[in-house]
């Protein structure tokens, strides 16, 4: 699944990609035996470029072909660091920054998130459509990155999650972080709770709770209204 976007994939960048593969597969949805099917030859793929890079380099073994990246972190999307917080690390296709907005939104602590670029794309144009989102919250810092080696064929429809979550960490500023996908929103009072669990002395355990509910104001006027994906501490 994209991201762990909770009990459905969703129409955006990630559909499933099926099997162990180390990313997922971008593009409209396919069937079971599609996504079968492209992650066995995903994964010969792989193999095969690890024993191209192997023949080059035996002390190469077992390092996985991470296409090369650059990484953008313009200081107009950076928010101003707060100690005291915690961040919540997570990641999104271009596509997802309105539930990006949303997770702010629903929380008092920080957020640092990697925006993934597609190759092709012009960054500056992508760092615009961003600070539009970014200018809107206060607690918000941003790395764009965009895989810039062509050679490896087998990664050009693949959404490389765990690059992004693992630039998006070192972009937090704070001693503490909550790693979370980005269709998640908090519940209210979720930082402050959170933060009183790291207190000296506090003792109590914090207890999660992931489900979809209808927001209830919306569900009042709207029947059928879309259900969102809450993360809540209890």
């Amino acid at each position: 699944m994209y991201a762990g976007a909770g009990p459905q994939d969703l129409p955006d960048e990630g559909a499933s990609g099926g099997g162990a593969a180390p990313a997922v597969q971008a593009g409209k949805r396919l069937s079971k035996t599609c996504r079968k099917q492209n992650g066995a030859l995903l994964q010969k793929q792989i193999v095969a470029a690890l024993k191209a890079r192997y023949s080059e380099n035996p002390k190469l073994l077992g390092a996985f072909p991470t296409p090369a990246a650059a990484l953008f972190k313009p200081q107009t999307l950076q928010s101003p660091a707060n100690p005291s917080a915690i961040t919540i690390v997570t990641q999104c296709s271009i596509d997802r920054l309105p539930r990006l907005a949303a997770m702010c939104r629903s929380w008092s602590g920080a957020v640092s998130c990697a925006v993934h670029v597609p190759r092709g794309a012009c960054i500056s144009s992508i760092a615009q459509t961003v600070a539009a989102v970014h200018a809107t919250l206060g607690n918000l810092s941003v790395c764009l990155r965009q895989e810039t080696e062509d050679c490896v064929e087998w990664a050009q429809d693949l959404y490389p999650i765990n690059a992004l979550r693992n630039a998006a960490l070192d972009n937090a500023k704070t001693a503490t972080v909550l790693c979370l996908d980005v269709d998640f929103e908090l519940s209210r009072g979720a930082h402050e709770k959170l933060k009183r669990s790291f207190s000296p002395g506090s003792g109590k355990p914090i207890k999660a709770r992931c489900d979809w509910r209808s927001a209830r104001s919306c569900a009042r006027r709207t029947p059928g209204a879309p259900k969102r994906l809450l993360f809540t501490l209890v």
